[in-house]
């Protein structure tokens, strides 16, 4: 028995309702320390990707959605750079977006079994 894939969209109202979504640079600067991901479009430029990396590099960045779509699904058209709070739903909406990752933050080493 196959599950079928459902989209992360669905998951969206739910955020939008609980405020994890954060839009615009200003606003995410601000957050910068509640951060669990940032969110790009796929429309947004090579160097404006490159500069969201290098500010908010220490949190992983994914590639999703054009920004056409903000409007429906973030509530505020055009927008192109969206944070996602640290939440139990943040983990759940990047889990699904886990494929469409541009940037792995730079870790600690995996955690190690003990012997005992």
């Amino acid at each position: 028995m196959t599950a079928e894939a459902k989209p992360v969209t669905r998951l969206y109202p739910f955020a939008l309702r609980a405020r994890v979504f954060v839009v615009g640079k200003p606003a995410l600067r601000a957050a910068r320390k509640r951060l669990h991901c940032v969110l790009v479009t796929e429309d947004l430029g090579a160097d404006a990707r490159a500069a969201v990396i290098e500010e908010f590099g220490h949190v992983p960045v994914v590639a999703a959605h054009h920004s056409q779509d903000s409007g429906d699904l973030f509530g505020k058209p055009g927008a192109k750079i969206i944070g996602i709070l640290k939440s139990t739903l943040a983990r759940s909406i990047y889990a699904e977006l886990r494929h469409a990752r541009i940037h792995k933050p730079p870790g600690a080493a995996p955690p190690q079994k003990r012997s005992t």
